[in-house]
């Protein structure tokens, strides 16, 4: 087979969209869960301080982003597109 083949046209697209929302779906996990992770413990030390209002922003904030972490389910997208070789020299 040659490079000018549709079935390995169509395949290389595949591999370039599962490369696309691998590198989307990792960026959106990570930092939701990094925003999530954050809140929390800001929320803990401003509401140690004294500063119940903003420490239950915090918490609040906290909440959703979590609560979108599951919602959207971005820890198994970025799973399910991890799993799929990323170029054509991961293909068999």
């Amino acid at each position: 087979m040659d490079d000018t083949d549709p079935f390995l046209a169509e395949i290389d697209g595949k591999l370039a969209f599962q490369t696309k929302w691998r590198r989307i779906m990792s960026v959106a996990y990570f930092t939701n869960t990094a925003l999530a992770l954050i809140s929390s413990s800001a929320a803990t030390v401003v509401a140690a301080i004294g500063e119940a209002f903003w420490g239950s922003l915090l918490a609040a904030a906290a909440t959703v982003l979590f609560g979108l972490e599951k919602t959207l389910l971005l820890r198994e997208k970025w799973s399910h597109h991890r799993e799929f070789p990323a170029s054509q020299h991961e293909r068999r």
